[in-house]
């Protein structure tokens, strides 16, 4: 396997190709997403919890899945996407968790 030069540019000359595939729900996201909302709201009700969340791109709908939690911590971290530092950094502020700026993540809950 051949690593890119540019693993960032390699990353964002991709984004929009992996855009379609999440806006078009060909990998469930939004069932993915929906379970993990269900898991989080029944396994920790309104107690605080710590957020680890591992991937790649913006964390939009990381942040919906957490939007009714009280999260205690998060810890966002990212190598290759700018686009996570400025969702995160704007508190996901303006972030359509619904169509826009999504894909899959790892996302691990430690019960505080």
């Amino acid at each position: 396997i051949e690593l890119p030069d540019d693993p960032a540019g390699y990353f964002q000359d991709g984004w929009p190709v992996y855009r379609k595939i999440v806006d078009n729900n060909y990998m469930f996201h939004r069932e993915i997403y929906g379970d993990i909302t269900s898991f989080i709201g029944r396994r920790f009700q309104q107690r605080p919890i710590s957020v680890l969340e591992m991937g790649c791109g913006d964390a939009s709908q990381t942040a919906a899945a957490l939007r009714n939690c009280r999260v205690s911590e998060n810890d966002f971290p990212e190598t290759l996407s700018e686009y996570a530092a400025m969702a995160e950094a704007s508190g996901f502020s303006g972030v359509d968790p619904l169509n826009r700026y999504t894909w899959h993540r790892t996302l691990a809950l430690v019960n505080r």
